[in-house]
């Protein structure tokens, strides 16, 4: 009976699990350990009427190591099961990424093998472009050693385009710079060459101002006197850069009573703007005897040589007086020695003049006064009417001065009687590094021919002297006027000359036609059919040269400067142009001009007066590498306007890089 029950109870009475709670009142439950404590559970199960430590009632977590992933999770595009519902990364989900084959491994791939998907794996990378996917050190963004042959950074460039400006190196002169290769804009004064022409950024002179635009404007100081540049001289005021003569003078139309008559040169500098009188602006001033002459638009100044060989530059000053049978003052040359300060009364320094047996018209006008003419020595190249139609050229060295010999035991150029010296240029014509001397001789109006004389000129010397000559051919109807020497590319020099046709031999020309000839200097007999070019008129100016040596916009390569005669017309005056030596042929102003500089049309301005030229355009003044422009302006003829002052004036337009 006893072993019936115990059998019995064992088959009815089943135990709690292993662990669960024990409680006569309990149901147990099962639970799963959650150890990512994201509520849902795995392995296991685990009974109990209370949720253990760790456990969750839920289980089928995937990844209980990632609280993010279980059950019921946002699916994102991560190449994981975020749901745990078997599917990673299903295609409803954000748009797949595109895996592109990289086998160096180096973060780019190619385009040839590929797939999509919300990850790449290994093997594959996200970016494309690699142009060798067999070396990791050639890819889009790698450092490029340039010129090797080797496109590291697959810019397509084959390696010799290191600026990226679509220049191979070859054609790019500056291929670290992708603002600088062949059609570039060639920016002005910038000093370089954007463009790579092979010169610098040119400027300053390829374009059009007016008169007001100068950057100094220096005015005569009262009604009845003129002011006009005479030339340069030496250093005053310690800046390192040459100083500007500036003259000023009563005109021969002023009466000449005491005291009514003056010649004054005031030096000074040109770094400087705005306006003023030539007064307020002197370094120093040197004053003329006050007597009865008629004072010379003439006037020479140069200071830039030591005459006396004492180490200091001295500075010469021309007088001229030009009244008809006037020899009472003589024209003179004064000698300044030393630095220029103060007030300096030329009646006391040393000075050559003209001799009584020049004639009564002694016109003594200095032609240079700082070129070497005889080898050693610095000549002054003065002449004088002798008579009707008459002239000699005498070259006055230092001596002459410091010894008062006075010019008759100078060496000189005679002429033929009934000739006569009307314009002249000291140059190097024939690159021998010595000064040499051409001269315009002219007959009675009718004829006309140009003569080079080779230096040293140490001997007396007649017009049949001559080394090289340019004559006209025999046609009365041509004649020459002012020649001058120009520097050409080719280290040469040329010979330029104003020419007049009294009857026009060009088709459609009727009248007097004004054109320039420029010859290459030799040393034969020349005539018109020899020039290289001719350069004709326009309706806007005569084509006169004033300068042929200066480089305003510092290209390597000097400018023809020309300057108009003072006509006048509805539109503004053009009263200078800039212009390059032409080529051979021939060609109008219009077609050679660059830039030019105008005068407004309220009264008729020149930038010439009393016939003598005003202009000097081979001096850099200003210190910028650059030569400068610096010419007078006055009323022409200054009586058609009321008297006022700065009715002449002396204008500076400085050149590149400042630009004018």
């Amino acid at each position: 009976m006893s072993v019936l029950i115990l059998l019995l109870l064992s088959c009815t009475v089943k135990p709690p699990p292993a662990g669960t709670d024990t409680a006569e009142d309990c149901t147990p439950t099962a639970w799963y350990a959650d150890a990512d404590g994201d509520g849902f559970g795995a392995g296991a199960e685990v009974w109990a009427c209370t949720a253990p430590a760790g456990h969750a009632a839920v289980d089928d977590d995937c990844d209980d190591a990632d609280p993010a992933v279980h059950p019921g999770a946002e699916e994102v595009c991560n190449g994981v099961d975020d749901d745990c519902d078997g599917v990673v990364d299903p295609p409803e989900m954000l748009p797949p990424i595109t895996c592109y084959r990289d086998i160096d491994e180096d973060g780019w791939g190619i385009e040839d093998s590929t797939f999509e998907s919300c990850a790449c794996p290994e093997g594959y990378a996200t970016q494309t472009g690699d142009c060798n996917d067999d070396d990791p050190t050639i890819h889009p963004g790698a450092t490029e050693t340039w010129y090797d042959g080797v496109d590291q950074d697959c810019a397509g460039e084959d390696d010799f385009d290191a600026d990226g400006d679509g220049w191979r190196v070859d054609e790019d002169c500056d291929d670290n710079d992708p603002a600088v290769h062949p059609g570039a804009e060639e920016i002005c004064g910038n000093g370089i060459d954007d463009d790579c022409d092979g010169l610098p950024g040119a400027c300053g002179i390829d374009a059009e101002w007016d008169v007001t635009e100068a950057r100094l404007e220096i005015l005569s100081m009262n009604a009845a006197a003129r002011a006009s540049p005479l030339g340069s001289v030496a250093d005053v005021d310690g800046d390192g850069q040459p100083e500007l003569a500036l003259g000023w003078w009563t005109p021969s139309d002023q009466g000449c009573g005491p005291g009514e008559t003056f010649f004054e040169v005031h030096v000074t500098s040109l770094a400087a703007s705005g306006t003023e009188a030539a007064g307020d602006r002197s370094l120093a001033t040197l004053v003329a005897p006050v007597d009865c002459r008629a004072w010379s638009a003439s006037a020479w100044a140069s200071g830039t040589h030591d005459l006396n060989g004492d180490g200091s530059h001295d500075t010469l000053v021309l007088v001229s007086n030009q009244s008809p049978n006037d020899t009472r003052v003589p024209s003179r040359v004064y000698l300044v020695d030393g630095t220029l300060g103060g007030e300096i009364d030329l009646s006391t320094v040393d000075k050559v003049e003209q001799p009584a047996a020049w004639g009564t018209f002694g016109n003594l006008g200095m032609a240079v006064a700082n070129t070497d003419l005889d080898g050693g020595a610095v000549i002054v190249v003065a002449s004088s009417w002798s008579g009707p139609m008459g002239s000699t050229v005498v070259f006055i060295g230092g001596d002459h001065f410091l010894d008062s010999s006075g010019v008759e035991d100078a060496p000189a150029l005679t002429f033929t009687e009934g000739w006569a010296m009307s314009g002249q240029s000291v140059a190097d014509i024939d690159g021998d590094g010595v000064a040499d001397l051409v001269v315009l001789h002219s007959s009675d109006g009718s004829d006309s021919f140009v003569g080079t004389y080779l230096g040293p000129l140490v001997t007396d010397i007649v017009m049949g002297d001559a080394d090289g000559e340019i004559r006209t051919g025999g046609d009365p109807a041509f004649s020459l006027y002012n020649p001058i020497v120009c520097p050409v590319s080719s280290g040469d020099r040329m010979i330029v000359a104003q020419t007049l046709w009294d009857d026009s031999p060009h088709p459609g020309d009727s009248g007097e036609v004004l054109s320039l000839y420029g010859w290459d200097w030799t040393s034969t007999s020349q005539d018109l059919s020899d020039a290289v070019f001719q350069i004709l008129n326009d309706d806007a100016i005569t084509p006169m040269v004033s300068s042929c040596t200066g480089d305003l916009d510092a290209n390597g390569e000097p400018e023809l400067i020309l300057t108009a005669s003072d006509d006048i017309g509805e539109v503004d005056t053009s009263i200078i142009k800039f212009a390059d030596m032409p080529d051979p042929g021939t060609w109008y102003v219009d077609e050679l001009v660059r830039g030019q500089v105008l005068a407004p049309t309220d009264r008729a301005w020149s930038s010439a007066y009393d016939g003598s030229p005003r202009l000097i355009a081979d001096i850099d003044f200003t210190g910028d590498g650059a030569d400068d422009l610096v010419f007078g302006l006055a009323i022409q003829p200054a009586w058609y306007e009321p008297e006022e002052t700065g009715s002449t004036r002396t204008l500076m337009f400085p050149g590149s890089p400042a630009g004018l």
